[in-house]
C-alpha cells in the first residue's frame, strides 16, 4: 500500500496520507512540466499532493544545466500521490500507528562509504582551488554511505524518530522503494501567501556533559566561519525568494539561532516573505528549487561542480519531501523539508547521503568527520535507558543530603538527552516518599524519557567504618563515551567489573583507568587523593560521573581537579573513595590487583 507519513515528532503531530487517487511522477526531464501541471490541477480540484522532489530535478529548471542530468538514477525526478485530506495524528497516535505497522525488528549492517579519506581529500582540494580562483564562495560536497538492511521499514523509521526527534520527518512507502527522513531542516512553508524558509548551516557535535555541551553550543553561536557560511546561504536564499516575492516583503529573523539535536548542534536563520499574487504552482517550484543550503554559492556554478565532483546521483538526498494543498480561490499552500538525514531503501539495499559545506578556510579532516557525525543517529543509535539518582534521606535531620546537587545533575542530564524534567513533580515525589521517616533511607529515583518517575526505597544500614580495599580494572574506559558523564541505566560495563572483582569479599571497590592511563572513578564512588591537606580528584574530561559529593567538595574548596595516575593510588598518598550516601571512606590499593600489568 502506498503510504506517506509526514511527521513532526518534536511537536508530536503527524499527517498520514493513504489510498492515493493517482500517482504522478516524472522519470525524465521531458516529463517534468506535464507532471507539475497535473499536480497543480489536482490541488485546484481540492486534493492534496504529497511526495518528493529528487535533487536532480534542479537540473531541469536551468537550460544551462539540463545536459548534466546523470545517468543511472534510480528514483523519479518527482513523485507525488494525489490524496483526500490526510488523517491527523496527535501525541501518541503516531507511535501507536507505527507499532501496528511493525511486524518485526530490523538490522543495518556492512556500512561502506563511496568516498574514503583520500578520494574526499582530492575532491575537497579541487573545491578549495575553485574558491581561491574566485569561481565560487562555497560548495556542499557530499557522498553516499551504503548498507545492508533487513527487517521492517516501519520499525526502522520508529527507531529513527526516537533517535532524532525532528519537525520535518517523513516515511514514504511506494511498493518499489521506501524513503525515511529525519530531517531537521525546513525548505519552505507557504501559508496564506506567507513564505518561510530556514536554511541550516554551521555544525558542531554535542558535549559529553552539560557544561561542555553549553560551551560547544556557545562556540558555534559565535564562530565566525559558521556565521559567515550561514550568512552566505541566507543571501542566496533571499535572492531565490526575491524572484517570487512582493517587492520589499523579505525579512530575516532569528539570525544564527543554534538548534540542538541528540548528536549535534546546528545553526539556522529564518527568512520570511509575501508571495506574489497569481503565481502558479509550477513557477513557484521552478523559481526556488533546489534549496541553496545544499548546493553552494553561486548556486548554478555550485550545481555544475557538484555534478563534476560527486560520484553518484544524490537522488532524494538534499531533495525535498512534503505536500501541497488547496487554499483559497485556485491557490495553494505548501510545506517541504530539505531531505537531509534521509535514507532510501530498495529491497535489502539502503543508502544515506552525507556531506558538508566547504568554504575558503575549511579543514579537510574536520569536514570529512562532520559528514559522519551527521549520520551517527543511524550508525550509533542511542539505546533505551533511563536516568537515576541515588539519594540519602537523613531521618534525624528530616532532609535529603545534597538534594540540590542531585536535582541539578539530573536536570542537566535530562536536557542533554531530551528527557522531560519537571522539578516540582520530582520534589513532590521525593517528599511523599520519605513521609517524615525518622530512619535513614537509601532512595533510588528513576526518570524516564517521557517524564515518568519510579521510586525504590530501602533502609540504610551503616557498616562500621573500615578501610575499603580496591583494585584496578583491566579494561579501560573511553573518555569519549558520553554515557560516562551521566547516571543512567547503561551500566553494563561497570556491573561486569563489579561481578568480576567485588565477589567473595576480595575487594570492596574497583577503580577504572581511561585510554590514557589516567584514573577516572570507581564503580560506585569518586576518587580523592589527599596531597598537602587538599583533596585531588580526576577532572571530568578524563571520563567520569560528576558525583554530587565531589561537586560539593569542589564548591567548598576542599577538593580540586587534578589528573591522577597509578602512582598516585599506590599507598604513598592517602586515598579516599566517596559518594553522597556513604560520604568519604579511606581506601587502599590491594597489592594482588596486578596493578602494574593493568597500567
Amino acid at each position: 500500500m502506498t503510504t506517506i507519513l509526514l511527521d513532526n515528532s518534536l511537536d508530536k503531530t503527524a499527517l498520514l496520507f493513504q489510498k492515493p487517487r493517482a500517482i504522478i511522477k516524472a522519470c525524465d526531464a521531458d516529463a517534468v512540466d506535464a507532471a507539475l501541471k497535473q499536480i497543480e490541477a489536482a490541488v485546484q480540484d481540492g486534493y492534496h499532493a504529497a511526495g518528493f522532489f529528487s535533487y536532480e530535478l534542479g537540473y531541469v529548471f536551468e537550460e544551462k544545466l539540463r545536459a548534466l542530468m546523470p545517468k543511472g538514477r534510480k528514483l523519479p525526478l518527482l513523485w507525488f500521490g494525489v490524496f483526500d485530506p490526510p488523517q491527523k495524528f496527535e501525541e501518541g497516535e503516531t507511535f501507536k500507528w507505527l507499532k501496528d505497522q511493525s511486524n518485526e525488528g530490523f538490522s543495518l549492517n556492512d556500512f561502506t562509504a563511496d568516498m574514503d579519506k583520500e578520494s574526499y581529500k582530492e575532491r575537497f582540494q579541487k573545491v578549495k582551488n575553485h574558491i581561491k580562483e574566485g569561481d565560487l564562495y562555497q560548495l556542499n560536497l557530499t557522498f553516499k554511505s551504503r548498507f545492508e538492511f533487513e527487517g521492517d521499514v516501519a520499525a526502522l523509521y520508529q527507531n529513527m524518530r526516537q533517535q532524532q526527534p525532528v519537525r520535518y520527518g517523513a516515511m514514504i512507502q511506494t511498493g518499489d522503494f521506501d524513503i525515511l527522513s529525519a530531517s531537521p531542516e525546513l525548505f519552505l512553508n507557504l501559508e496564506k501567501n506567507k513564505l518561510t524558509t530556514s536554511p541550516m548551516k554551521g555544525t558542531v557535535g554535542r558535549g559529553r556533559w552539560a557544561k561542555e555541551d553549553i560551551e560547544l553550543k556557545n562556540w558555534l553561536t559565535s564562530d565566525e566561519k559558521s556565521r559567515a557560511e550561514n550568512l552566505m546561504i541566507v543571501d542566496l536564499m533571499r535572492n531565490d525568494i526575491g524572484r517570487i516575492s512582493e517587492t520589499g516583503s523579505i525579512q530575516v529573523s532569528d539570525m544564527f539561532d543554534v538548534k540542538t539535536f541528540p548528536s549535534l548542534h546546528q545553526m539556522t536563520t529564518d527568512i520570511h516573505a509575501e508571495l506574489k499574487s497569481g503565481l502558479s504552482l509550477s513557477d513557484f517550484v521552478k523559481s526556488i528549487y533546489p534549496a541553496g543550503s545544499i548546493t553552494g554559492a553561486p548556486k548554478m556554478r555550485a550545481q555544475e561542480l557538484i555534478r563534476e565532483l560527486e560520484m553518484a546521483p544524490r537522488g532524494i538526498y538534499t531533495g525535498s519531501i512534503g505536500y501541497f494543498k488547496p487554499e483559497g480561490e485556485k491557490g495553494f499552500s505548501a510545506h517541504f523539508n530539505v531531505a537531509i538525514r534521509t535514507i532510501t531503501l530498495t529491497g535489502n539495499k539502503g543508502d544515506i547521503g552525507i556531506g558538508s559545506g566547504v568554504v575558503y578556510d575549511s579543514d579537510c579532516v574536520d569536514e570529512y568527520d562532520e559528514c559522519f557525525l551527521k549520520m551517527k543517529f543511524l550508525t550509533e543509535p542511542q539505546p533505551d535507558f533511563h536516568l537515576f539518582e541515588t539519594l540519602k534521606w537523613d531521618g534525624a535531620r528530616q532532609e535529603y543530603s545534597l538534594l540540590s546537587e542531585h536535582l541539578e545533575r539530573l536536570e542537566a542530564s535530562a536536557q542533554r538527552f531530551g528527557f522531560v524534567y519537571v522539578r516540582q513533580k520530582i520534589e513532590s515525589t521525593l517528599k511523599n516518599t520519605s513521609k517524615k521517616s525518622t530512619l535513614p533511607l537509601r532512595i533510588k529515583l528513576m526518570l524516564f524519557k517521557d517524564g515518568n518517575l519510579k521510586i525504590e526505597v530501602e533502609n540504610l544500614s551503616f557498616q562500621p567504618e573500615k578501610v575499603l580495599r580496591f583494585t584496578i580494572a583491566k579494561n579501560r574506559v573511553n573518555s569519549a563515551d558520553h554515557f560516562l558523564y551521566h547516571k543512567t541505566s547503561q551500566r553494563d560495563f561497570f556491573d561486569a567489573a563489579r561481578a568480576e572483582y567485588i565477589v567473595d569479599n576480595r575487594y570492596d571497590e574497583v577503580i577504572f583507568m581511561n585510554e590514557n592511563g589516567e584514573a577516572t572513578e570507581g564503580s560506585y564512588t569518586n576518587i580523592f587523593v589527599e596531597k598537602n591537606s587538599i583533596l585531588h580528584t580526576p577532572p571530568l574530561a578524563c571520563g567520569l560521573l560528576p558525583g554530587t559529593l565531589r561537586t560539593q567538595l569542589i564548591k567548598s574548596g576542599k577538593a580540586i581537579e587534578n589528573k591522577l595516575n597509578v602512582d598516585d593510588l599506590d599507598g604513598l598518598n592517602t586515598v579516599y573513595l566517596g559518594n553522597s550516601v556513604r560520604g568519604l571512606m579511606p581506601a587502599v590499593l590491594t597489592e594482588e590487583a596486578g596493578i602494574k600489568k593493568a597500567s
